[in-house]
């Protein structure tokens, strides 16, 4: 396999599996969050729920602007592989936060990481070969369409 399919895969499936990882724990967050902090109420829960949502947007969003202008600094490369280790250690320290303060601290590296694969992993598709801008932003998107499958209806 050529190199630059195998990169697209890799952009490709980092995509799906960060937008995997936002649909599962919006979908679950609720039941997490009664379990780290022992509520039952919807308000109580609901309240706790959206401050971690909340840090994983704000990291999303300062991962894609930090971490993007970062990758024209040291190469897209290397910050695609910070990328892939914030998230991929933020989700599993999550999973084992004993607080949901600690929680909401790990979804910031995750949305770092997310928000960073989402930005340069179509920087690395778009000019690594696939020339079309629209083909490489529109394929690397839509690898997060196979995560609502993954989310049942309450």
């Amino acid at each position: 396999m050529k190199a630059h399919y195998r990169l697209f895969l890799l952009c490709f499936f980092s995509v799906a599996l960060g937008a995997m990882d936002s649909v599962l724990a919006s979908a679950y967050l609720p039941d997490i969050v009664r379990e780290l902090t022992g509520q039952t109420s919807d308000t109580a829960t609901g309240r706790v729920g959206s401050w971690v949502n909340f840090a994983f947007l704000a990291g999303a969003t300062l991962g894609g602007i930090i971490l993007g202008f970062l990758s024209d600094r040291i190469g897209r490369r290397a910050v695609l592989i910070l990328a892939l280790l914030s998230y991929g250690s933020g989700s599993a320290l999550g999973a084992i936060a004993p607080g949901w303060e600690i929680l909401a601290a790990t979804r910031v590296l995750v949305g770092a990481g997310v928000g960073a694969v989402f930005f340069v992993g179509a920087l690395v598709v778009w000019f690594g070969g696939y020339g079309n801008p629209i083909f490489a932003f529109s394929m690397v998107y839509l690898a997060g369409l196979p995560a609502l499958f993954f989310v049942k209806p309450r």
